[in-house]
C-alpha cells in the first residue's frame, strides 16, 4: 500500500504565502533527483495475523523548470527552488511495491539499499492521482527509471542531464 501525506496535496489554485508562489506540479515527464531516504519506524498491523511493517519516506526533487517554486525575498531579490514529491511505502520483498520501486530505481543493478541511491538522478512521469502528486500511475505501477529517453520514432536512446540537487540529502535508518 502506498501512503501519501498532505505535502503532496496541493490544489490547482495558486498558493501565495510569504512571497512564495506555488502551483501544483505539472503532471507528465519530469527530471528527478533522489534526495531523502527516511525510515519512519514500525507500524502495528491493521489486520489480525499480519506482521508489523516498517514505513519509509522517499523524497525526490522535481528539477524541471515547470516544477520550480518561485518568490521574492524581503529585499526584492527573486528566488526559486525545486518542488518535491514524497513517496511513502512499507518495506517489503522484491514483489512488494517497495521492491518494485527499488528495482525501477536500481536500473544498473549495482545497489543493495535505497540509501546508496541518494543523490542520483532519474527520469519519470509525475501523475495526479486524485489530489496527490505521485510517481505511480492509476494502476499502481512506478513511473521512474534511468535518466534517459527512448525516441519512439527512431528507437534512439538519449541520455538526460539531470540538474544537481538543490537541497541537502538525508538518510535516516
Amino acid at each position: 500500500m502506498n501512503f501519501l501525506n498532505s505535502i503532496n496535496q496541493i490544489t490547482d489554485k495558486q498558493v501565495v504565502a510569504g512571497g512564495i508562489k506555488r502551483k501544483r506540479a505539472r503532471a507528465g515527464a519530469c527530471m528527478l533527483r533522489f534526495r531523502d531516504y527516511i525510515e519512519l519506524g514500525v507500524e502495528a498491523p491493521k489486520t489480525e495475523g499480519w506482521k508489523p511493517s516498517r514505513k519509509v519516506r522517499l523524497t525526490f526533487e522535481l528539477l524541471h523548470p515547470d516544477h520550480m517554486i518561485t518568490g521574492t525575498s524581503a529585499d526584492g531579490t527573486p528566488f526559486s527552488f525545486p518542488d518535491t514529491v514524497h513517496v511513502y511505502t512499507q518495506v517489503g520483498g522484491p514483489t512488494s511495491r517497495f521492491g518494485k520501486l527499488f528495482n525501477k530505481m536500481n536500473y544498473r543493478g549495482d545497489k543493495v539499499h535505497f540509501a546508496q541511491m541518494v543523490g542520483e538522478g532519474f527520469f519519470g512521469t509525475l501523475h495526479h492521482n486524485g489530489d496527490y502528486n505521485n510517481l505511480s500511475n492509476a494502476d499502481g505501477e512506478w513511473t521512474i527509471g534511468a535518466p534517459e529517453y527512448l525516441d519512439p520514432m527512431t528507437n534512439q536512446i538519449t541520455k538526460i542531464d539531470i540538474p544537481p540537487m538543490d537541497g541537502k540529502p538525508t538518510v535516516s535508518l
